[in-house]
C-alpha cells in the first residue's frame, strides 16, 4: 500500500512538473504570439500592395518564430560582441557635436549635389497680379489636347501656344 502511494505521489509530481514546464513555456512564447497577433491585425486594415505583401513576410516570420518557440527550436540571440558595440559607440561620438566649442567650424557641404543652384527660399509668382490675373484667366483658353499632352511635340505646342496667346493679351491689355 506504501508502495503504490509513493509511486502515485511520485507520478503526481512528474505531472505537475511537465505542467509548469508547459506553461513556461507558453509564457515564454507568448511575446511571439503577441506579435503575430498585432501583424495580423495590421493585415486586417486596409494596406496598399507593397504593405500587403510586406505584412505577410512579417506574418509568416512572425508565424515561424512562435512555433518554433512552442516546439522549443527557437534559436537563442547571439550577443553582439563587444568590439562591435564598441565601435557604434565611437561611431556615435563622432557624429554628435561637441558642446564645450565656441567657435562653430562651417558645415560640409552635403555629399549629393544640390538640386538648385541657389540655396534661397524658391517664390513661385503668378505671371499677371490682381485683375490683371483675373483678366488673363478670362483671356486665356487653353486647347483640350493642352490639358494631358501625350507626347513632348504637344507639349511644346502648348507652351508655344501659351506664349502666342500672352503676347496678344500683353498687347490688348496695354490699350
Amino acid at each position: 500500500m506504501k508502495n503504490t502511494s509513493a509511486y502515485f505521489l511520485l507520478l503526481l509530481f512528474l505531472l505537475s512538473l511537465s505542467v509548469s514546464q508547459d506553461l513556461q513555456a507558453k509564457k515564454a512564447c507568448k511575446k511571439y504570439l503577441e506579435k503575430l497577433h498585432q501583424v495580423q491585425a495590421k493585415q486586417r486594415n486596409g494596406n496598399s500592395l507593397k504593405q500587403s505583401n510586406k505584412l505577410k513576410e512579417k506574418e509568416t516570420k512572425a508565424r515561424d518564430n512562435w512555433w518554433a518557440c512552442e516546439n522549443g527550436k527557437l534559436a537563442k540571440k547571439k550577443k553582439k560582441s563587444k568590439k562591435r558595440q564598441q565601435k557604434k559607440t565611437e561611431k556615435i561620438v563622432r557624429l554628435t557635436p561637441e558642446k564645450n566649442k565656441t567657435t562653430t567650424k562651417a558645415k560640409k557641404a552635403p555629399v549629393t549635389p544640390a538640386p538648385f543652384a541657389t540655396q534661397r527660399a524658391i517664390v513661385l509668382k503668378a505671371e499677371y497680379q490682381g485683375q490683371q490675373q483675373l483678366d488673363w484667366l478670362a483671356f486665356y483658353k487653353q486647347p483640350d489636347k493642352c490639358q494631358q499632352p501625350k507626347n513632348i511635340k504637344v507639349f511644346a505646342a502648348c507652351v508655344e501656344d501659351k506664349r502666342l496667346q500672352q503676347q496678344l493679351f500683353e498687347q490688348h491689355y496695354q490699350k
